[in-house]
């Protein structure tokens, strides 16, 4: 750089610094100046009213000082104004200020303009007017008319800012901001006469382009509410709507519409709806309000409120004050259509907190109104008192009545109704649907039937029904894992219920719930449910009216149902059913049960069908039993024919039985597999061969009272009769038939056998063709041929067995074989007689004796034996259970019909006859010892006596 340069740069350098010192001492003089005082620019003045006045004259601007002032708020200098006022045309004052502080705009200096970019205006006071018409008005400061909204005229001249009006004041191009400070609102409506005012006014102005942009700030009084209320307010310059966002806190809206009752609109209006709504809310709430503007007429508002701890009224049909916790509601309303938006309501109540969403759009005849609703944690026993009376009414009354206890853990809910505002709220229901998630309810399904508790599950509903799907609850005592119940109809004359339920648990349960009224079903099959054993699991379906219709008896049940395990005790008779394996049906008043289970242990198949109804006639019962029974269950059912009788026998029994107890019983035994063994009768079946049993029984209450009629044919034997049964004991008996014949190609021989009741007891008669088999049963070791049998006498049954005291009589028989008699015989030196027994028998014409069999053994009395060839005179008991025999008797040879000849001589024959049957020569023997082996001994001296000292001698010790 040159010399010259460099010093011309320096004195340039100089006179900046100089000029900079001195604007600076400058400036600390004016701040100094300042600082003790406004200054004076009243000069100034006539450029300030240039700037504000419209150049169309619609208001004059009159100043009373200019000045330049300090600002220890702000730390500014500000030109300051004093007692500005606005006159209109007539000189009337449009607007007045004590005190204006104005920025001016740098642009509008730089293009040789004085103009303001900002208005402060501290502490002033504004008016708001409603006119009657509907109309506002704004006044600004203490003596303008806000009747005459010039004020507003104000405004819009030094705010529009259009170009094209020449109108505006010239500080309209160059004015940004207008700012209220500290300021004071007076609200009026004359049509009402309601008054209210906003203190500590605070309102910012803003002018962005060819948008006005207003923010607001007060404490709003109303009645005894200070509300704090922030309003922003957005409103193009063009046509675009405006926008109004008014947020505010601690309102309590029942207070505040109690304040401004003077305002409610006409009462069949939605804004009178929603301020009645308003004033059910005793909650301070705090939101915002946003009004969409067409011109000075709401377009569109919209709210979100939230709210603390409170009271909410609720009004009708509900009508009931409830305490709620919190409160959040968001919504809108459309002026061009009349529709309510209710985007968001949450109250949370504790226990239940309740969502919802929906709309209503206003009608002259009620709006239409459609609600989305979701309740969490709802009590059951609360749901009368929250559900509208008349809204689903038929459901309402079942759904309160017969589901108590329990909650709603999550309820949703879509309906569609018409509501109608005004001084005769109606609601109108016009359709219903939700879904609902339930835990824990006590529902009571048949009002005679014990309640289902625990119930929980999900249920689908609507206003024609309910479809409740059960994942859990207990009925009884029984746990039902699943279940389906359908209500239908509602609102119809006739509305249903249908339930669908699995349930498992125990048979005495099942029994048990079953046996209530209405269906009573154990007590018609006649089982005691308390006495029952086992498990049952299966599905139950019930369908029936629940009003405007009889409720059929059994209440349309069907029931398919596996039973394990069962046992029940006395079944038929005295033998208990164990071990069932069982399906269980019912469906239309009918029972079927099926399967296998042990009847006194004996297994078997079981198939049980039952006529359900009091009322029906006929055959009501079936039962068909099926069973393979053996030896050992014959011996349990109380048929222990051990020995004659063994192995397994098929037997089918089918049971036929009215409604009264009285019935038939068809018992079926093939006997092919089972062995017969009944040597003294001659029967021998072995397994294999054909054999047949079968009996027609008459029942009446359970037991069998007569044998209709009964069959046997096996091991060549037959037998056909009828029986009847007084107190499970046989009364009555007619039985014929055939033994098995004595050998190989002879002839059956016939008997018959009749049983009536004695006095004690029963009076029998047998009568045979063949007398060999009862003979042989008397005397195990004795075998006989032939002879026709009758015997007569009384059998009763003791508490061990049975006893019979009877006669015996037989005629023309033939004695083949017995080895104590032939023993005996060659004892008395008879050798002809021993061997005519051991080659063609001894033939005998009669045989009587008394008989007496009690505990298995078989006693003698009077016996006589008499034959052409021998007579036998015998007394004594033939014990076969102890194996014992002791019997004396008298054996009488015949000697050519010489030993019977003295007795025949007149009167002193007794002297040689002894005993009727005794002769001249009479042997009295004794038999004593085992049935195998035992001891025969005969008297030689009272073989030799006459007949009068035999029967002294008979009486005396042996020996003498």
């Amino acid at each position: 750089m040159t010399p010259a340069r460099g010093r011309f740069v320096r004195r340039i350098f100089r006179a900046l610094l100089a000029l900079t010192t001195l604007v600076v001492l400058l400036a600390l003089a004016l701040l100094w100046r300042l600082a003790r005082g406004p200054i004076s620019l009243d000069f100034a003045t006539p450029w300030v009213i240039e700037a504000l006045e419209p150049a169309d004259g619609s208001f004059r601007v009159t100043i009373g000082a200019t000045e330049l002032v300090w600002t220890e708020r702000w730390h500014d200098v500000d030109l300051t104004v004093r007692d500005v006022v606005f006159r209109g045309r007539d000189g009337a004052p449009v607007a007045s200020f004590p005190e204006l502080a104005i920025e001016l705009s740098v642009p509008a200096l730089l293009h040789g303009e004085l103009a303001p970019s900002e208005l402060e205006i501290v502490g002033p006071q504004l008016r708001l007017l409603r006119e009657p018409d509907g109309s506002i008005g704004l006044g600004l400061g203490r003596d303008a008319d806000a009747s005459r909204d010039d004020g507003t005229s104000v405004v819009q001249r030094l705010l529009a800012g259009d170009d094209d009006d020449a109108g505006d004041a010239p500080a309209a191009t160059w004015l940004r901001t207008i700012v209220v400070r500290d300021g004071r609102l007076d609200f009026t409506d004359l049509a009402s006469g309601f008054a209210s005012s906003a203190e500590v006014l605070t309102i910012d102005v803003q002018r962005k382009h060819e948008r006005l942009e207003v923010a607001l700030a007060a404490e709003l009084a109303v009645g005894d509410q200070r509300i704090p209320v922030r309003m922003q307010l957005a409103r193009a310059t063009g046509e675009e709507p405006g926008h109004v966002v008014l947020s505010f806190r601690d309102v309590q809206p029942a207070a505040l519409v109690q304040a401004t009752s003077a305002l409610v609109p006409e009462t069949d209006s939605l804004a009178a709806a929603l301020i009645d709504a308003a004033s059910a809310v005793h909650v301070p709430l705090e939101g915002s309000l946003t009004l969409v503007l067409a011109g000075t007429d709401v377009h569109h508002a919209d709210v979100d409120v939230t709210g603390a701890a409170g009271e909410l009224e609720l009004p009708a049909p509900l009508s009931r004050v409830v305490p709620i916790e919190r409160l959040a509601v968001g919504g809108s309303f459309d002026v061009a259509t009349s529709t309510a938006t209710l985007r968001q309501l949450e109250v949370d109540l504790g226990v239940p907190v309740v969502r919802a969403s929906g709309d209503w759009t206003a009608a002259a005849s009620g709006g239409a109104l459609t609600l989305q609703a979701t309740v969490m944690q709802f009590p059951v026993d609360e749901l009368a008192s929250w559900w509208p009376a008349d809204a689903a009414t038929d459901a309402r009354e079942w759904i309160t009545s017969n589901i108590t206890s329990g909650k709603v853990s999550d309820a949703r809910v879509a309906l569609q109704a018409e509501v109608a505002l005004g001084d005769a709220p109606s609601f109108t229901l016009r359709g219903l649907e939700g879904r609902l998630t339930y835990d824990g309810l006590a529902v009571r399904y048949v009002d005679t039937m014990p309640v289902a508790t625990d119930v929980s599950g999900t249920a689908l509903f609507s206003a024609n029904g309910w479809s409740f799907r059960v994942g859990r609850a207990r009925v009884a005592g029984l746990v039902v894992p699943d279940a389906k119940v359908e209500i239908t109809g509602i609102g119809s004359s006739v509305p249903r219920i249908a339930i669908d339920a699995s349930a498992r648990g125990t048979l005495r349960d099942a029994l048990a719930l079953v046996d209530h009224e209405p269906l009573g079903y154990a007590r018609e099959i006649g089982i005691a449910p308390r006495d029952a054993g086992g498990t049952v699991s299966g599905r139950v379906r019930l369908a029936f009216p629940l009003d405007g219709a009889p409720v059929p008896r059994d209440l349309g049940a069907i029931v398919d149902a596996q039973l394990r395990d069962v046992a029940l005790p006395h079944v038929v008779g005295e033998w208990s059913l164990s071990d069932g394996v069982l399906q269980l049906a019912v469906a239309n008043e009918r029972l079927t049960v099926s399967g296998t289970a042990a009847l006194a242990g004996v297994s078997c198949r079981v198939e049980w069908k039952e006529l359900l109804g009091s009322e029906l006639g006929g055959v009501t019962r079936t039962v068909d039993v099926t069973s393979d029974v053996g030896t050992e269950g014959r011996a349990a059912l109380g048929f222990d024919l051990r020995p004659w009788v063994s192995g397994p026998m098929a037997v089918t029994v089918h049971v036929e039985q009215q409604h009264d107890g009285k019935g038939t019983a068809r018992l079926v035994a093939d006997l092919r597999d089972t062995t017969l063994a009944a040597p003294a009768l001659r029967l021998d079946k072995p397994p294999g061969a054909p054999g047949t049993a079968q009996a027609t029984l008459i029942v009446a209450n359970g037991s069998i009272v007569s044998v209709r009629s009964f069959q046997l044919e096996a091991g060549g034997a037959s037998a056909a009769g009828s029986a009847t049964l007084n107190g499970g004991h046989l009364a009555r008996l007619e039985m014929s038939g055939e033994l098995p014949a004595a050998t190989q190609g002879a002839e059956r021989p016939d008997f018959s056998l009749s049983l009536e009741p004695a006095h004690v007891g029963n009076h029998f008669r047998l009568t045979s063709e063949d007398a060999s088999t009862l003979l042989q049963v008397l005397l195990p070791e004795t075998r006989t041929s032939g002879g026709k049998l009758l015997f007569t006498g009384n059998l009763e049954k003791l508490a061990h067995g049975w006893k019979i005291d009877a006669d015996l009589a037989v005629r023309s028989f033939t004695l083949t074989e017995s080895p104590t008699l032939a023993r005996l015989l060659t004892l008395a030196s008879l050798p002809g007689i021993v061997d005519a027994l051991e080659d063609r028998g001894i033939p005998f014409d009669s045989l009587t004796s008394g008989i007496a069999y009690d505990s298995g053994a078989v006693t003698f009395k009077d016996g006589v034996a008499t034959g052409p060839s021998l007579r036998l005179l015998l007394d004594g008991t033939i014990d076969g259970p102890r194996n014992r025999v002791a019997m004396n008797g008298t054996l009488v040879p015949p000697l050519y019909g010489l030993n019977a000849l003295p007795g025949k001589i007149p009167i002193i024959g007794g002297l040689f006859r002894g005993q009727e049957g005794e002769g001249l020569i009479a042997i009295d023997f004794t038999v004593n010892g085992t049935l195998q082996d035992p001891k025969v001994s005969v008297q030689p001296l009272n073989s030799l006596a006459p007949g009068v000292l035999r029967k002294f001698m008979r009486k005396m010790p042996s020996g003498w």
